[in-house]
């Protein structure tokens, strides 16, 4: 009887550990910030122009091998950004690893990425949004739940998953961001909010458009821009960006590099 109590006691001591542990962990997940994209019927919030007048400009361009897939939300799984963004990121790296969406390839011979077709993709994005937990604890998901159940789905394929961070302490670290891309890791990026820039140069001037949606979004990072304007000999402005899929169908373009409150986490991706 005596062996019997100290036992029961040890276990309802680690019960009450691990109960408190789960119960922190659930309330750190509930109060995460939400990423739950703008649905369907996606409306900019602003839409501003910027004119850069310049005699010269150089430009320089990189990115992971044949970018990155462009997947779009579909109607049947609302505010599913996180599910979205995370099977770019499987189509990415199915070129490799061809298991990781059974009987389908997710690019050409050429290695171009095929757009999503109506059978496979939105398969893939229905199982992510489940292992995401999406909108179970609100809108979309968290951070923690987009990361995990990614690494789920992976792991699952039986290959394994790394997260690299490449946030730093004022945003992204480009540096960091650089690597990855040169090692041809796409990159998650949480949004608190998402200015897309659109380039239209001309011989002495250059037209930016920028579409502003307000909320948190999920969107994939594949690709770094830089440019460098120049008057006669002088550098007047260089301007750092983000090459990315953001997952809603007709929005292509670029996150700015610099003054980066707009961003809450990134992470480079390495599956093998």
């Amino acid at each position: 009887m005596k062996v019997f109590y100290k036992r029961s006691a040890a276990f309802g001591l680690v019960a009450v550990i691990v109960c408190s542990f789960l119960s922190l962990f659930s309330a750190k997940n509930s109060t995460e910030p939400r990423y739950s994209a703008y649905g369907d019927a996606v409306t900019y919030a602003l839409v501003e122009t910027e004119t850069i007048n310049y005699t010269r400009r150089e430009e320089n361009y990189f990115e992971t091998v044949k970018g990155a897939p462009q997947y779009y939300q579909i109607s049947k799984y609302p505010n599913s950004c996180g599910p979205v963004a995370g099977a770019m990121i499987v189509g990415f790296y199915d070129k490799y690893y061809l298991d990781l969406i059974p009987d389908y390839s997710s690019t050409v011979s050429s290695g171009t990425y095929k757009k999503a077709d109506s059978v496979y993709i939105p398969n893939l994005i229905g199982q992510l949004y489940t292992l995401m937990g999406t909108n179970e604890n609100g809108a979309g998901v968290s951070e923690t739940d987009c990361l995990n159940g990614l690494r789920t789905y992976v792991q699952n394929k039986g290959r394994a998953l790394t997260y690299i961070n490449i946030y730093g302490d004022e945003g992204i670290n480009v540096n960091s961001y650089q690597i990855a891309v040169d090692n041809n890791r796409p990159s998650l990026i949480f949004c608190n909010k998402m200015s897309v820039y659109n380039f239209y140069p001309g011989a002495t001037s250059e037209e930016l458009r920028i579409l502003t949606y307000e909320g948190g979004h999920v969107v994939v990072a594949y690709g770094y821009y830089e440019v460098n304007y120049y008057s006669a000999s002088s550098l007047i402005r260089t301007d750092k960006y983000l090459a990315v899929q953001t997952g809603l169908s007709g929005v292509t373009g670029y996150l700015k590099l610099d003054n980066m409150e707009w961003c809450n986490a990134a992470y480079a991706v390495a599956v093998d």
